[in-house]
């Protein structure tokens, strides 16, 4: 792994905050013009200028709030991070493949386990997003 693989690495949950707030407040911010938007034709009609000043606003907040949306979902955390960069690198060890040879019974013992460890991560980072949505 690269220095730069190693420092993004490093900073995922902190992308993963700046992205998921980016994309909060650009979604209120759109919100709110999307409610101008409204008000604006509503008062003035669709053809007046203050309501064609507000819809590239409102267009622009809400290209922002998806690309932020995106970003933050498909962005892995460190864990997964992690997972994604190790389990790969293990599984086409020579090592580890001479020994999977040698004693099939306790490699899939191993294989059950790491299985059993991920779905409990995963579980884990399912629950600590409920956790984390039910406190903000």
């Amino acid at each position: 792994m690269s220095y730069l693989g190693l420092y993004l690495w490093t900073r995922l949950d902190g992308l993963l905050f700046v992205f998921g707030f980016v994309a909060v407040v650009s979604g209120i911010l759109a919100m709110f013009a999307g409610c101008g938007c409204a008000a604006t034709a509503e008062t003035y009609g669709t053809e007046s200028s203050e309501f064609r000043k507000i819809i590239p606003v409102f267009k622009k907040l809400l290209l922002v709030c998806v690309i932020a949306t995106t970003v933050a979902v498909m962005t892995p955390n460190k864990k997964d991070a992690a997972l994604i960069y190790v389990v790969p690198t293990l599984a086409k060890s020579e090592t580890i493949q001479e020994v999977a040879k040698a004693t099939p019974e306790i490699t899939k013992l191993g294989l059950d386990v790491l299985k059993e460890t991920l779905e409990g991560l995963k579980k884990g980072n399912s629950n600590e997003q409920e956790n984390n949505s039910s406190v903000k």
